[in-house]
């Protein structure tokens, strides 16, 4: 339980509350939709965006070695934009794991080049009272 309390804390904000006490609370406020598992077939892929919410979890459920292209692509903050720039980080994760990061990084799925790519992808907030 102290990692979700630091969890909280240092991206929620919320240092009284683990992430897990305010889920089973019913204090967390997802983006629409979610949580979701988003599939990735060939030409599929994610635009960038931000998703405004404290914290985004993506947790890949498909090996890198099931599909070509994708992955998670990131823009630093001092990049000049997606549309100017390419991305200044591409991430494939192995199975299992899990990226975590503030809801406010521009992010997207690059297309998938043959094979499939399966994530489950939650971006929550705490509620505000």
């Amino acid at each position: 339980q102290e990692l979700t309390t630091l969890v909280s804390s240092a991206l929620l904000g919320t240092p009284d509350s683990s992430v897990c006490e305010l889920y089973q609370s019913d204090r967390l406020v997802y983006s629409s939709r979610e949580p979701a598992i988003n599939v990735y077939t060939t030409g599929g892929k994610f635009l960038a965006h931000e998703d405004g919410q404290e914290l985004t979890i993506l947790i890949p459920l498909s090996s890198p070695d099931e599909f070509s292209g994708g992955g998670t692509a990131f823009w630093s903050q001092d990049s000049r934009g997606f549309r100017v720039e390419p991305p200044s980080l591409v991430l494939k994760p192995t199975r299992g794991s899990a990226i975590l990061f503030c809801g406010h990084v521009t992010h997207a799925g690059p297309p998938i080049e043959w094979g499939q790519r399966v994530v489950l992808v939650a971006s929550f907030s705490p509620a505000r009272k």
